[in-house]
């Protein structure tokens, strides 16, 4: 088997995408591959995988794992722009909000159009992606497949032993007992998790929500991962 896996981001930095490659690469390890290349991200390493298809004359498939327009805010120079934009009043202010708008709305789903039609097909991990391509971009169904990010057969997964111990750690033998696994980032909406809840208590009154207000707990941190 020869199939070559093309990435932006890898171990050690640990994110989605270096997760999903991983368990990807060791799946079709065990399941067998024609020649082929899958690329990550449509970016940077997404010229060079567009580049070795038609050199090398094998199939190239991508994965589209993020709401790219979603992440404009991370990159500096955009967030430089969109914070002058908010500073700036009048006429300067309106051309700084244009140009970000097209940025936004024109130039990346025109790139990443483009740069999909490349591709002799796609990789979505949720079926909610896959209907934001078709709605998006107009794909046709067929050529969008939903290919989860796995899970590892030999990964640390807890017991129901050690999950009775969390439970009676933080008092939730009797309750529902909340989990949020993820990166402190931005993008996991950790705000919104703790505003949600913030609002469920504060309505507590309410008739259908009077019987979870037991279940909502102050919330905190219960441990810290680096690697």
């Amino acid at each position: 088997m020869m199939i070559a896996l093309m990435t932006n981001n890898y171990k050690p930095f640990i994110g989605g995408v270096p997760i999903s490659v991983e368990r990807l690469a060791i799946g079709l390890r065990s399941l067998g591959q024609f020649d082929m290349i899958h690329v990550h991200h449509p970016m940077l390493i997404g010229k060079t995988a567009i580049y070795l298809s038609r050199k090398y004359s094998v199939p190239l498939a991508f994965t589209y794992h993020t709401r790219y327009e979603q992440y404009l805010g991370y990159f500096k120079g955009y967030r430089f722009l969109e914070e002058g934009a908010g500073r700036n009043k009048g006429v300067v202010s309106a051309l700084e909000q244009k140009f970000l708008y097209g940025i936004r709305e024109k130039y990346l789903p025109a790139y990443l159009l483009r740069f999909m039609r490349n591709c002799h097909h796609i990789f979505v991990p949720t079926a909610g992606m896959k209907q934001y391509l078709i709605d998006k971009f107009h794909f046709e169904e067929p050529q969008i497949d939903i290919l989860p990010t796995g899970l590892s057969e030999d990964g640390d997964y807890v017991t129901r032993q050690e999950i009775g111990a969390l439970r009676i750690q933080y008092k939730a033998e009797q309750i529902p007992l909340l989990l949020s696994v993820s990166r402190m980032a931005g993008e996991k909406n950790i705000i919104f998790l703790l505003h949600s809840i913030s609002r469920l208590k504060l309505r507590r009154r309410l008739p259908v929500l009077r019987r979870l207000w037991r279940f909502l707990p102050p919330v905190f941190p219960t441990w810290w991962l680096t690697g």
